[in-house]
């Protein structure tokens, strides 16, 4: 559990990363054998990097090339003897719209995300929808920046903000990937809710 220099796209199955000690940016795909899951990563420019970040679905579109082996050259490890295949993320159009999501922070183990929402430019707290915190699918809450701020600051302020999701008392922030209503005005509607409380 920690914070990383980069983001995670769950909709689009890609990470992006910068490694600041040895200068490389890099773009990861995930990668299975019968035997083990691990990621591929793809070196990338400083400048691949800012445009993955403001546009994933750009992003995707490379990390999709990056499954098909387009980009073998660009592998920052070369493959090994038993290579995997690569896993592909989920095409539902329920998915595609969720592609803008990109978690700056994740912890599988307490079952919370934080991130933005790029083309809203709206910071989000997301939870597993399922039973368990390994869950494929998640809900995604609007958050107020400075509270954004405050959870990246304590993880467990973001964790009780979370469990308080779970309990449904936060169910006025809850938002589909890009509806009408998140659309109009996300910051009004959070605060709103934070008037209301």
């Amino acid at each position: 559990m920690g914070f990383h220099d980069g983001y995670f796209s769950r909709a689009g199955a890609f990470t992006l990363k910068h490694d600041r000690a040895a200068s490389l940016h890099s773009i990861g795909i995930p990668v299975s054998t019968a035997h083990v899951d691990y990621t591929e990563h793809y070196r990338i420019s400083a400048e691949q990097y800012d445009i993955f970040v403001r546009n994933p679905r750009t992003a995707k579109q490379f990390a999709d090339g990056c499954r098909r082996h387009e980009h073998d050259d660009l592998l920052v490890l070369g493959p090994g003897c038993n290579r995997g295949e690569p896993r592909m993320p989920d095409e539902s159009d329920e998915v595609q719209a969720a592609i803008t999501y990109l978690d700056t922070f994740t912890s599988f183990p307490r079952g919370v995300a934080l991130g933005i929402d790029v083309e809203a430019g709206q910071p989000y707290l997301s939870i597993p929808a399922g039973a368990g915190h390994s869950s494929e699918e998640w809900r995604y809450f609007l958050v107020l920046t400075a509270e954004r701020e405050e959870f990246e600051a304590d993880i467990e302020s973001a964790v009780s903000f979370a469990d308080a999701c779970r309990r449904g008392e936060h169910d006025d922030r809850l938002v589909a990937p890009h509806t009408t209503d998140q659309r109009t005005d996300p910051a009004t509607r959070v605060s709103d809710a934070n008037t209301a409380e």
